[in-house]
């Protein structure tokens, strides 16, 4: 058995492929009229408006410039019940050795060994919770994906990305080592040096002028540890540190990306568990990409979905910058609507989604995005992804609604309309006025990378152009 399930986990990405994206379609679809002004040498120049169809690898190429990857580097605040030794069945325990004929009372250490013994091999028989409530911190790192809908900076995601799942945050904290370790350890080493202290020396005064030897302390300690685990957690505070990063180029240097502060804004976030949207906005540039908005009514069976994003699974990982920055896509088609106990209907798709992905666009055959990647299949025994068809988005409509709340509309900029254009001209094999649109660009917002390659690719095409004429 299958079933989908929303994920809002922590991450691990994957080096996305950064080829430019040919599709087998050569239909021309979507008809868009273009109207852009883009600036040169400090004056505005015109750009005839036109009737322009385009083809579905153009209008995917068209968005890509404005997906971007989400970090959220957050601080989490958890309760716990300290543990505590129960005294009367430890020392039923140990009446029970000595009556045995198995344990000297006179040997302090046979004391001590057997003591620790008993809690190691059942630490749920013989700790439990106190009254204390303790009062814990944990730290966690994702990414996802997101979109940007104005030139100012709005970016949809997920809410999930920006906001754990408590339930996530949970299964994190038991299921990755070092989250655990840096999460509990601290108390696990109090809780050991004050059961010695404040229950065996009590009950056997013999034992306090000894010094646990390492293998005692790892009993112990394991004991403790083993406590915890199984604890119910309760998380008291989450903050979120959000930010986006902003891909840079620099031709012969680097390709990297650049960390913008993004502000999570609460009345237009959602949950996890419902509709799993969220809007950001960051601050700083007013002539950001953007990719358009469309209608998920407006698919029909088996039309193309492209999803946009970085892949990943989410999971709990060091170092996160060091990662592959290009964005990947994914194509399959639209199956059809599917009802959620929300009030809503989510769109199925046979789209492969990967978690970081999350947040990402899903967008239609003209580059128009008609639903956020947010869940895919899960085996329920294995716990993995899988491949199938059973993959869902949150509509666009519900991003629509989230962005009113904010009296926020989808508008495209400057920096979109030039792009539209220079694919155009490159599609139509006009290289030298596609190099000259992208040089303005570069200009007015240097240092994207989708700019920067298709540069590249229009420089190589020019080249062999130039060849093929001289070997004519």
């Amino acid at each position: 058995m299958i079933k989908a399930e929303f994920r809002g986990r922590v991450i691990t990405e994957t080096t996305a492929v950064t080829v430019f994206y040919l599709m087998a379609s050569s239909s021309l679809l979507g008809i868009v009229m273009l109207s852009s002004l883009y600036l040169e040498h400090g004056r505005l120049q015109h750009v005839y408006a036109q009737q322009v169809a385009l083809s579905e690898n153009t209008a995917v190429e068209l968005a890509k410039p404005a997906v971007v990857k989400i970090y959220n580097f957050a601080s989490i605040s958890l309760s716990v019940q300290a543990a505590g030794v129960k005294v009367q069945s430890l020392q039923g325990a140990l009446d029970q050795l000595l009556s045995q004929g198995k344990l000297d009372i006179q040997d302090s250490r046979a004391v001590l060994d057997a003591l620790i013994e008993v809690i190691y091999q059942d630490p749920g028989r013989y700790l439990a919770p106190l009254p204390d409530t303790l009062n814990l911190s944990a730290s966690m790192n994702a990414t996802g994906s997101g979109f940007i809908v104005t030139p100012d900076g709005y970016i949809v995601s997920n809410a999930h990305v920006v906001r754990f799942p408590d339930y996530d945050i949970e299964q994190t904290i038991r299921n990755d080592r070092d989250t655990f370790f840096a999460t509990f350890l601290p108390q696990v080493f109090a809780d050991t040096s004050g059961t010695l202290e404040n229950i065996f020396v009590p009950m056997f005064p013999n034992v306090a002028s000894l010094q646990l030897t390492p293998e005692e302390e790892n009993g112990l300690l394991l004991a403790f540890i083993q406590y915890y685990h199984n604890a119910p957690y309760h998380i008291t505070g989450f903050e979120p540190n959000v930010f986006a990063e902003m891909r840079v180029s620099i031709p012969g240097v680097l390709t990297g990306g650049k960390l913008v502060p993004a502000e999570v804004i609460p009345s237009a976030t959602g949950k996890a568990e419902g509709k799993d949207v969220a809007v950001l906005k960051v601050e700083g540039n007013d002539n950001l990409p953007t990719v358009a908005l469309g209608d998920e009514n407006s698919l029909a069976s088996l039309d193309d979905i492209i999803a946009i994003g970085f892949p990943g699974s989410v999971s709990i990982f060091p170092d996160l910058l060091a990662q592959g920055i290009q964005p990947s896509i994914t194509r399959g088609q639209f199956s059809g609507f599917q009802p959620t106990i929300f009030g809503f209907s989510l769109v199925q798709t046979s789209t492969p989604i990967s978690h970081g992905s999350s947040g990402g666009p899903a967008v239609d055959s003209s580059g128009r995005v008609v639903g956020i990647t947010t869940s895919t299949s899960i085996n329920p025994v294995t716990g993995q992804e899988e491949n199938s068809a059973f993959n869902f988005l949150i509509p666009v409509s519900i991003v629509k609604d989230f962005l009113n709340r904010i009296n926020v509309h989808a508008q495209e900029s400057q920096f979109t309309k030039m792009y539209r254009q220079a694919l155009l001209e490159f599609e139509a094999q006009n290289y030298s006025r596609s190099l000259e649109i992208l040089e303005q660009l570069n200009r007015i917002a240097p240092g994207n990378p989708e700019v920067q390659n298709l540069i590249s690719l229009v420089q190589t095409r020019m080249l062999l152009l130039e060849n093929q004429e001289h070997q004519a």
